[in-house]
């Protein structure tokens, strides 16, 4: 008997019982941290939670039972880096490229039709090339976190809101069934907005979905007709790859990143892909300080401002052979490029009935794409 323990589907407690009531059949237990940037517990945030794995793995030492441990982000995470537990009994696999394939799969896969109605087809590899530009950049916001009001207090500043095509909802779980116009970020008191005057929730072509959570599986029409993309990634304290870097890489779309320190050098140095330095200034990149990172996003896209939406075409043309490049490497990570310890623990719990690490793993690797 296999164990599966992601962090969306089990919490501590169930995934103890789980292996004390099956402690003589379970021959492997894979703990399946690469769901999310936190990669230190199971199912919640607290601080109490982040000691889950600690506990698992003890358990399982206790009674000799292997343990794996999938991350996305190990080797920049300061609980596995300064762990003063003995993580040397669990094997540990991380996969920083894990969420590229997740949201081919889990995400667009899902919402590929609909995506392909609006003229983004996630199958072709011309998608979003030959789309007329209509907005300098497209930014697109759920959760309301310190970084995605900064960077909006920041384009108020630069006097930068009415050039862009913003998906800005700023949600926060707690709200979800109390929530009115007022943002969640203004509600709790987590954020003072200086230069937007007016901080409301935006929607694009999802109105339904104001005061609640979008299918992120689609795009709305503004993206393939957007010069760029800020993407403001779910953490900004380590490097770690969700599914809003992964869309413009495999969407053809040249992109700057509100991330960790250095997140674009990583992106280059640690996973290969190619960055747009004949259009933008990324010294903000190794700036301590998450504001100055911003503000030089920011920066990056005044610049082009009072650029014709013609001279910003001229612009990707220019860049396409990097967009086109880091689709192809993108595709690579969904389909050839995925580690054969992962592959063979997929098969492992596929045939054991344990679900997969990875939605779709099997499937992709058919080879989809042409």
């Amino acid at each position: 008997m296999i164990i599966h323990i992601g962090i969306w589907i089990c919490d501590l407690p169930t995934a103890q019982k789980k292996i004390l009531d099956n402690i003589n059949q379970v021959k492997l237990v894979v703990i399946d941290q690469a769901t999310e940037f936190t990669i230190n517990h199971l199912q919640g945030n607290s601080l109490i939670e982040r000691h889950d794995i600690k506990v698992i793995v003890e358990l399982c030492k206790t009674h000799n039972i292997p343990v794996i441990i999938t991350t996305s982000n190990a080797t920049d995470d300061d609980f596995y880096n300064k762990a003063s537990w003995d993580l040397n009994y669990a094997k540990l696999i991380d996969y920083p490229a894990s969420w590229i394939s997740r949201h081919a799969y889990d995400v667009f896969w899902g919402g590929n039709n609909e995506n392909k109605l609006l003229g983004m087809d996630l199958y072709n590899n011309n998608v979003c090339i030959n789309d007329e530009v209509k907005h300098l950049y497209i930014t697109m916001n759920n959760r309301g976190r310190y970084h995605r009001s900064k960077l909006m207090d920041t384009l108020a500043q630069y006097k930068l809101i009415d050039n862009g095509a913003i998906a800005f909802r700023d949600t926060y779980p707690g709200n979800d069934n109390n929530r009115n116009d007022i943002l969640d970020s203004v509600r709790n008191g987590w954020f003072t907005y200086k230069y937007w005057d007016n901080p409301r929730r935006l929607t694009l072509d999802q109105e339904h979905t104001k005061y609640s959570t979008p299918r992120q599986n689609i795009l709305p029409v503004h993206y393939k007709h957007s010069f760029c993309q800020i993407v403001t990634e779910t953490t900004v304290d380590q490097f770690y790859i969700s599914e809003k870097t992964a869309t413009p890489l495999l969407f053809n779309k040249i992109f700057l990143v509100v991330g960790s320190k250095n997140f674009h050098k990583k992106l280059v140095e640690v996973l290969g892909f190619k960055m747009f330095d004949s259009l933008f200034d990324y010294s903000f990149d190794s700036c301590d300080k998450i504001e100055d990172r911003i503000e030089g996003i920011v920066k990056n896209i005044e610049k082009y401002k009072n650029y014709s939406f013609d001279e910003l075409k001229d612009l990707q043309n220019s860049v396409l052979d990097i967009v086109k490049y880091n689709r192809k490497l993108a595709l690579d990570y969904v389909q050839d490029k995925i580690p054969q310890d992962i592959i063979d623990i997929n098969n492992e719990l596929y045939k054991a009935g344990g679900g997969l690490l990875i939605g779709g793993l099997l499937q992709f690797k058919k080879g989809l794409y042409n």
